[in-house]
């Protein structure tokens, strides 16, 4: 029986160690899976991505992304975003030289800068549409360019400056609208290279399962946060990068490779610099990704370039951690509670919102004032549906403990624990939003891919269809955003503002409507792509074998 067409060459020559006679010629050793060498895994090149080395794929899955980022950045007002005043005022200062503006009192984030007059009108303006989503985008201030400095605050003004002085420099530019549509822009590009740089790294692997679940992890709501200006996008985006990497580097047999380090450390450095929590998080990939898979994490850590990977990002998180103490950026907005909430009645209400913090996970708009449309929470919701129950039928004991287990952990444990931390103080109140749990919540598909054990004939099915849906479920949540924004969620189902007062987009709104759909097949067509020439996944492909999860 011949090698399997279409499996990568280091699969189809590396050692047989099912049967009594591992390694054997006999009838049985041939139907085996390759357990010292995954079949559909990379080695130190055979069969990694034939004809798509990492840094092309790199750079064609981030200009993807980044083409359907810009058609969300432009498709929404200023300041439309979470906290995008705040965060704006923030970004024009840093790059002005006020990494830490003069705080108002020792309990309160809010901090005093200077900025331009028009961009400092965002912190004074009231931007009436949010909370409204009847009402369209027409309220967006105008925003005549006054660079003239004065006084002004933000209340994210002890955060760590690395995304502000990336994304604040279109400020100087110009301080206007156009200045903050630059900001956006620059913050969709980062995204979209660390968010390409996950589905590269997973490519790496030659996993097909694992490309599929990145791009899974990347939903509408990761990528509106990207197009706007707020540092969750950045954090979404390098977890999701630093996950894929840290899983690459384990599920790749040998030595790790360095081009797999290097992303690693890359984007657990920029994950540990991006908010308060982030520091925190990149020692959770470390951790939780040493857990999933502890043989070939005490594997790795016998070589001297995985440890010395390991010190890098363990003094990045160091020095971020200490910058988030002295700079005092764990101090937050205040939603404080009616007077007499009891800490009973404040835990229901916790219990109550994790259904609510899932659902932003995939999207929420605005203010955020606008959920993502029922296609949207039919394709990942649906999806995470599909992912639970394959885990609890067709995973072996630990793998299906570890997968749920990580699901309940941070999507609902951590979210609860955090908050009912901060409604103790009912000053503080309720502070917990789902995509704070992005970062976490992203591995949970890409933890079940290595650990799968599934036939080809279930990954080509998954190969056509999950693409499909992922472009379907963007630009039809896309779609739906624009026409919040141009027309209202009562104005009709066009997309085409009409009368006066009506909100104007950066681009003509079918234009946007046009590209909405074209980034995403584009989108789609290039996952299939490097999905497919990451090579074929069969039974026993996505670990290094039973070994290898005993611990």
């Amino acid at each position: 029986m011949g090698p399997e067409r279409g499996r990568p060459v280091a699969a189809r020559r590396g050692p047989l160690t099912a049967g009594p006679r591992a390694g054997g010629r006999g009838r049985h050793a041939v139907r085996q899976p390759d357990t010292s060498a995954p079949a559909g895994s990379a080695g130190d090149g055979a069969g990694a991505t034939r004809g798509s080395p990492l840094l092309r794929t790199w750079a064609l899955a981030s200009l993807a992304l980044f083409a359907v980022s810009l058609v969300w950045c432009w498709s929404t007002p200023v300041p439309s975003g979470p906290d995008e005043p705040a965060q704006v005022i923030q970004a024009a200062a840093v790059v002005r030289g006020q990494v830490a503006g003069r705080t108002v009192s020792p309990s309160s984030p809010t901090t005093f800068v200077r900025v331009p007059a028009s961009i400092a009108a965002l912190g004074t303006t009231p931007f009436r549409c949010d909370y409204t989503p009847t009402v369209s985008g027409a309220c967006e201030p105008r925003l005549p360019a006054q660079p003239s400095l004065v006084p002004s605050t933000t209340y994210v003004g002890h955060y760590p400056p690395l995304y502000y002085a990336v994304v604040g420099w279109p400020s100087l530019i110009d301080a206007g609208r156009l200045g903050v549509y630059g900001m956006r822009m620059v913050s969709a590009l980062v995204g979209a290279v660390l968010l390409g740089l996950a589905v590269a790294v997973a490519a790496a692997t030659g996993n097909r399962l694992l490309v599929l679940a990145v791009a899974a992890g990347i939903t509408p709501d990761a990528i509106y946060l990207d197009a706007v200006v707020n540092p969750n996008g950045l954090e979404i985006a390098a977890a999701t990068a630093a996950w894929a990497a840290a899983l690459a580097c384990l599920v790749v047999p040998g030595r790790p490779r360095r081009s797999l380090l290097a992303a690693f450390v890359a984007a657990e450095v920029v994950l540990a610099f991006t908010r308060p929590l982030s520091p925190g998080w990149a020692v959770g990939v470390v951790a939780v990704s040493a857990a999933v898979l502890p043989a070939p994490a005490r594997q790795a850590w016998r070589h001297r370039s995985v440890r010395v990977a390991l010190g890098a990002v363990g003094a990045a998180v160091v020095v971020s951690g200490a910058y988030v103490l002295l700079a005092r950026s764990y101090l937050i907005e205040r939603f404080p509670l009616p007077s007499g909430t009891s800490e009973l009645t404040a835990f229901r209400m916790v219990v109550g919102a994790v259904g609510s913090w899932a659902d932003q996970m995939v999207g929420a708009f605005g203010a955020p004032d606008t959920a993502a449309p029922w296609l949207a929470m039919a394709v990942w919701g649906g999806g995470a549906m599909a992912l639970l129950a394959a885990v609890a039928v067709g995973f072996p004991p630990r793998a299906r403990r570890t997968v749920i287990g990580l699901a309940l952990l941070w999507v609902v444990v951590l979210p609860v624990a955090a908050t009912s931390h901060d409604l103790r103080d009912a000053s503080i109140g309720a502070s917990w939003h789902g995509r704070y749990g992005e970062p976490l919540a992203v591995s949970v598909p890409m933890v079940a891919a290595v650990l799968a054990r599934t036939t080809r004939p279930v990954v080509e099915r998954l190969a056509r269809t999950v693409p499909v849906a992922l472009a379907v479920g963007l630009a039809g949540t896309q779609l739906y955003v624009l026409r919040r924004y141009t027309v209202g969620m009562g104005g009709g189902l066009g997309l085409v503002p009409s009368g006066p007062g009506q909100w104007q987009p950066f681009a003509p709104a079918l234009v946007l409507a046009a590209a909405s759909v074209v980034t995403a097949a584009g989108w789609a067509l290039l996952l299939r792509h490097v999905d497919g020439a990451a090579g074929a996944s069969v039974p026993g492909s996505a670990v290094p074998g039973p070994a290898a999860l005993s611990g």
